[in-house]
Parts: C-alpha cells; sequence; structure tokens
C-alpha cells in the first residue's frame, strides 16, 4: 500500500519504543488487515513481558522530571 511508504511503515515494523529507547519486539506478532478487501497491511511485534516492564520503568523515570 502506496500510503504506508509516506510513514515510514514497512512490512513487519518494530512496535516497542519509550520514545528514547526502541528495541526489536520479542513478543508476539500483531498483524493488521484492510477492512476493504481483506489484505494485509502489515505487522508489528509487540514487546516481550521483560521489555514492557523496561518501556514503562523508562516512561515512569521521565515523568518524574517532566512533571516539575
Amino acid at each position: 500500500m502506496e500510503f504506508l511508504k509516506t510513514f515510514n511503515i514497512q512490512k513487519e515494523n518494530n512496535g516497542v519504543s519509550s520514545g528514547k529507547i526502541y528495541l526489536n519486539g520479542a513478543g508476539s506478532k500483531i498483524t493488521s488487515f484492510s477492512p476493504v478487501d481483506g489484505s494485509e497491511i502489515g505487522s508489528v511485534f509487540s514487546a516481550s513481558p521483560a521489555q514492557y516492564e523496561q518501556i514503562v520503568n523508562t516512561a515512569a523515570s521521565a515523568f518524574e522530571s517532566w512533571r516539575n
């Protein structure tokens, strides 16, 4: 799908980021399909439980300084 190139979206994408940290998702693969014709749009790899904790802790630490 041509419009995905505008947003640099690939066939397979990593979905784990804090905005500063970008990780290769070690969790399950989530695939998105077009509601128009059922064709595959792309997929994203989710975080593993450990990656999720890392990202949440990073966000919590960032909030501590951001709120001030």
